[in-house]
């Protein structure tokens, strides 16, 4: 079976952004993860909860994260399935 890629890249001036924001590491840690799990239309499909255990963080850490990440306009949600929210990176 070949494996096929597909991805998103991410803009410079939003890398930039990044790097310069005063977010702090576990903030910058969610956005990247989030950002390695793009789908082909922009949507990170993953819960807080598998965030939190790929990156050996508190749940409690990722949902801050999150927040700062929704605040600061680097992601957005994207659907929710029952409780669990998805989000999208914001490309602007």
């Amino acid at each position: 079976m070949r494996r096929v890629e597909v991805g998103v890249s991410l803009s410079r001036d939003l890398v930039r952004k990044l790097a310069t924001s005063n977010l702090g590491s576990e903030a910058i840690r969610c956005f990247l993860y989030l950002a390695s799990r793009l789908d082909d239309c922009g949507n990170c499909n993953v819960s807080q909860t598998s965030i939190a255990f790929e990156l050996d963080m508190k749940k409690s850490n990722v949902s801050k994260a999150i927040k700062l990440l929704l605040a600061h306009g680097f992601i957005s949600d994207s659907h929710q399935v029952g409780k669990i929210k998805f989000y999208k990176i914001v490309q602007e």
